[in-house]
């Protein structure tokens, strides 16, 4: 029989740590109840997969997506929408007041370690995307836990404490990114083909879509495949053949040309694709 709840929590004191009051991971298969709460220190949750829609006391509400981390100062109370928890894996770190906490167990100057803090507060009750570094080390963080709760040892604690410090790092390193939490779908479909529009002659993947936009690959492959009918790669296709059709007209640029501003790496894989699309090569197309 699957267990609904599969969760690992540790203490600063379980890893030697104590500027952490309290972080783990979790993986839960179904809803489970989630009271309003509030920490005596600032708190990051790392989303892996699912969605969770938070309330905050004073009304305000946020969803998080699967690829995203969300940013909690001290004493904020949240809570899931109707205090439902909905199936995801995900992980927290939650930290002590600052003042007066041991930076025994870490990498962090104290003027480093208040910068942290200070970075936390200000993104408090938004979004960020995580990277694919960040996403690896939750994970990784993960496995140490699950690992370290099965079978504590020394060497264990050390991998944590400095995961703890990367991951501290990773999550605060960039501050410039706007908030996208709050963006509707129609809103997210609509930046992302203007995104691709303005980007047209540049190899473009998902993950670089996925970035710029701040959320993750499979939900923005989800979303613009179920609006848009076609993947991003294929909307992305097709209006580079619309511009290459529109620069054909040009006699003065060779079809070299054309495929290089059109975003192809070789006049024949263009040629392939503009075929696929079109019926014809580019060379015909021109001379019809």
């Amino acid at each position: 029989m699957r267990n609904d709840l599969e969760q690992y929590f540790l203490t600063g004191e379980d890893i030697g740590m104590p500027i952490v009051s309290h972080c783990g991971f979790e993986i839960a298969h179904g809803v489970r109840k989630l009271d309003p709460h509030h920490h005596q220190g600032p708190e990051i949750v790392f989303l892996i997969e699912g969605e969770m829609r938070w309330n905050f006391s004073d009304g305000k509400t946020l969803i998080q997506r699967g690829g995203m981390s969300h940013f909690l100062k001290a004493g904020v109370s949240h809570f899931p929408h109707k205090s439902k928890q909905t199936p995801c894996h995900q992980a927290w770190i939650v930290l002590k007041p600052l003042e007066g906490t041991s930076l025994e167990g870490t990498v962090f100057e104290p003027d480093e370690l208040k910068s942290v803090y200070g970075i936390i507060s200000n993104l408090s009750g938004t979004t960020r995307n995580m990277d694919r570094r960040l996403t690896d080390d939750i994970i990784e963080f993960s496995m140490l836990a699950k690992e370290f709760k099965s079978s504590p040892n020394p060497l264990l604690k050390s991998k944590l404490r400095a995961m703890i410090c990367q991951i501290l790092l990773r999550a605060t390193a960039s501050t410039q990114t706007p908030d996208r939490g709050d963006k509707s779908e129609k809103e997210v479909i609509r930046l992302a083909k203007e995104y691709l529009d303005k980007n047209l002659s540049r190899p473009l993947e998902v993950e670089d879509l996925a970035g710029h936009l701040g959320y993750s690959g499979t939900w923005i492959l989800k979303i613009f495949r179920n609006a848009v009918g076609v993947p991003p790669a294929q909307y992305l296709r097709r209006r580079r053949i619309e511009k290459a059709q529109s620069l054909l007209q040009d006699r003065k640029l060779s079809i070299t040309d054309i495929a290089f501003r059109c975003g192809f790496s070789s006049s024949q894989h263009f040629s392939q694709v503009f075929r696929k699309y079109t019926g014809q090569t580019p060379r015909q197309s021109r001379k019809g």
